[in-house]
Parts: C-alpha cells; sequence; structure tokens
C-alpha cells in the first residue's frame, strides 16, 4: 500500500479508515491541553502565547473524526498500546523544561496532514464521513508556515532538541 502523503492507486479499506479515525480521535482530543501545558512549561512568553493560540485553534478537532465514526456506524475503539505510549510520552514532555520540543511533534503532524491526498487514500465506501481528514488537513496546510516560524524563534540549541523530536 502507498503512503498516507503520496498519491497512489492503493486506498484504506474501510476497516483501517475506521482504525485510523478512532486513534486520531484519541490523539486530537489530548492536543489542546498538551499545548496548553506546554505553554506553561516554556520560558519564551511569544511561544507561550503562540502555544496557547494554536490550543484554542485545536479545540474540537477530536469531534470531527467523532461525527465521521458515527457516520460510518462504528463507535471509538479504545486507543492502541501504540497511541497510549505517544500520549504518554508527550504528556511527559509537554510538563519539562524541554516542553518547547512539542513543537517536533506538532511540526511533523502538520507537515503530515498537509500532505495527504484524501481523495486517493480514501475508501470509496465512506460517503460524508471525511470531515476529520479534510479539515485537518487545511487547518495543516496553514499552520506548516506558522511552526516553522515558531520553531525559528528558538535558541540555536533549542531548534536542535526540535528537530531530534
Amino acid at each position: 500500500m502507498g503512503s498516507l502523503t503520496s498519491p497512489s492507486n492503493d486506498r484504506l479499506t474501510r476497516a483501517q479508515y475506521v482504525g485510523l479515525l478512532g486513534q486520531c480521535y484519541h490523539v486530537a482530543i489530548h492536543v489542546p491541553l498538551n499545548l496548553r501545558v506546554a505553554a506553561d512549561h516554556v520560558s519564551e512568553s511569544s511561544l507561550a502565547d503562540w502555544l496557547r493560540e494554536h490550543a484554542a485553534d485545536e479545540d474540537g478537532h477530536h469531534e470531527w473524526a467523532s461525527l465521521d465514526l458515527s457516520d460510518l456506524s462504528t463507535t471509538i475503539a479504545p486507543p492502541t498500546a501504540q497511541t497510549r505510549n505517544l500520549l504518554e510520552h508527550i504528556r511527559s514532555l509537554v510538563a519539562s523544561d524541554r516542553a518547547y520540543t512539542v513543537l517536533g511533534w506538532v511540526h511533523v503532524a502538520a507537515h503530515v496532514g498537509a500532505e495527504m491526498f484524501p481523495d486517493d487514500m480514501l475508501p470509496l465506501d465512506v460517503g460524508q464521513a471525511t470531515r476529520f481528514v479534510r479539515r485537518q488537513g487545511r487547518v495543516d496546510e496553514r499552520l506548516v508556515y506558522d511552526v516553522q516560524q515558531a520553531v525559528a524563534s528558538l535558541t540555536l540549541e533549542q531548534q536542535g532538541d526540535v528537530h531530534q523530536q
């Protein structure tokens, strides 16, 4: 199967799409709180302000995935072990003196979301249950530049830490 971020003739199966949406739900519901916690732990006031603004922008995105799953007549599956581990890692990171490195995760997520090809990757039998992928992709297209600017405002050492994340 092709990459989620490159056009191909392969599509996700309905089961794969439902699984992806479920895990996206679990990640998306935690993003705003994690960004707010990070804002409370960074020393740069402009970065703290940016994190709070971005947290407000992310509020409610999990509801798009929830609505899509409802349209697909399925419930939200529990988070996988990998999703739980990722969330725990991010939760510990944002509450540390290296909270600014959350920008590395934001950077990756924004690039993946902005480079998805929903028309090529989604199953054909999902109807309008594409809110999360389509809306998140549009949001992420704008976010790519913003997060690059936020990273550029850090010291060179901090930028290196962000890129290691």
